[in-house]
């Protein structure tokens, strides 16, 4: 299992009609946490977070994993993850 996580804007919604409707969400800012989720096993971690999500952890042990080029950004991500025993208090 691998999870990446994000914070920020997003659109969120039902789309489709008739009986082909699901809801959904788009923006930047679940495609950084799709990315993250990706990047989780070439990282050797399941969870990946972006820096706007650890600043809203300030109290959070979290590991700096560094700058990571993400596929469809200009710039690196600061990327963090959650040691291992900090995954049990979940």
């Amino acid at each position: 299992m691998r999870i990446g996580i994000n914070t920020g804007f997003l659109v969120a919604g039902t789309v489709g009609g008739g009986g082909r409707q699901s809801y959904t969400v788009y923006g930047g800012t679940v495609n950084l946490a799709a990315r993250l989720e990706a990047l989780c096993k070439e990282h050797g971690t399941s969870l990946l977070l972006s820096a706007t999500t650890a600043r809203a952890l300030p109290e959070t042990k979290l590991i700096a994993v560094g700058d990571i080029a993400v596929r469809g950004l200009a710039r690196p991500v600061t990327v963090f993850s959650i040691p291992a025993d900090g995954m049990r208090s979940l």
